[in-house]
């Protein structure tokens, strides 16, 4: 990603990875290339892994309910389990935002 934006004629305002690991891995990427975030560009992740938090990376998130996947999965393969005719559920949790150092406040021109 980094690569291509360099060939942009000018910068887009944020980048949205789908996972922390990119997105620390594009933020290293710019730091490489002299390109300042959030000043010239905001960068966020997906996930809300430990790394994310620490000072020196302080990567805004979104954080996933990561337990309440997990007992959700479980009691779905039970039920499979119990009854392999059961049929699939479509679930829904919220993400939440963690807002850290990695993104600009939205302008208000």
């Amino acid at each position: 990603a980094t690569q291509y934006i360099e060939r942009m004629a000018s910068l887009p305002r944020a980048l949205i990875c789908c996972n922390d690991l990119m997105a620390i891995g594009f933020i290293d990427e710019c730091l490489k290339r002299n390109v300042r975030v959030p000043e010239q560009i905001s960068v966020m992740g997906f996930d809300d892994i430990a790394f994310s938090s620490l000072e020196g990376i302080a990567l805004t998130t979104m954080r996933q309910p990561a337990a309440e996947m997990s007992r959700k999965g479980i009691e779905l393969l039970n039920k499979k389990i119990l009854d392999a005719s059961s049929g699939n559920e479509r679930i829904i949790m919220d993400p939440t935002l963690i807002v850290r150092k990695t993104t600009m406040p939205p302008s208000r021109a």
